[in-house]
């Protein structure tokens, strides 16, 4: 057996007492900050529209945070965490769920609305009608390529 260098031994004692201390301190404090920011991260997604469009996400994380809430009355302070952070995590999953989806209908509805101008532009032009809005449009989405009315193509 070798004999190890004493400040290795102390150095390595330490090391260890200071994880273990480290440790304790963390699962003994309660998770005051972590329960504040899921509440916060519910009360926002249920102001958004996550009710409408991720309305399971949503209650997945109001039931961790009253189960995070439970345990931090139950003195559980590590699971009180855990599940705080949990519910944080779905509470913003709900939120970004719902934001993803009013930018999906907006799209939409755009997309609807450009094939309608295109329409609308189109049978004007093929017709030799002249309307002033057809110019303007032209003008607009003619570097685009995305709509080519009677004027760009001489009819007006």
């Amino acid at each position: 057996m070798t004999r190890r260098d004493p400040v290795v031994q102390w150095s390595m004692v330490l090391l260890v007492c200071g994880v273990i201390g480290l440790s304790g301190c963390s699962a003994g404090r309660p998770p005051t900050a972590e329960l504040a920011q899921a509440t916060l991260a519910v009360q926002e997604a249920d102001k958004s529209q996550a009710p409408q469009y991720a309305p399971a996400d949503l209650n997945m994380a109001r039931k961790e945070l009253e189960s995070a809430q439970q345990a931090l009355r139950d003195k559980d302070y590590t699971k009180a965490r855990r599940l705080a952070e949990r519910a944080l995590v779905d509470a913003q999953l709900a939120a970004a769920k719902a934001e993803t989806e009013q930018a999906r209908q907006a799209a939409a509805a755009l997309q609807r609305s450009i094939e309608w101008v295109r329409l609308f532009c189109y049978d004007a032009s093929n017709l030799n009608i002249r309307l002033p809005l057809c110019p303007v449009l032209s003008l607009v989405f003619s570097s685009s390529n995305q709509l080519q009315c009677g004027a760009s193509r001489g009819h007006l």
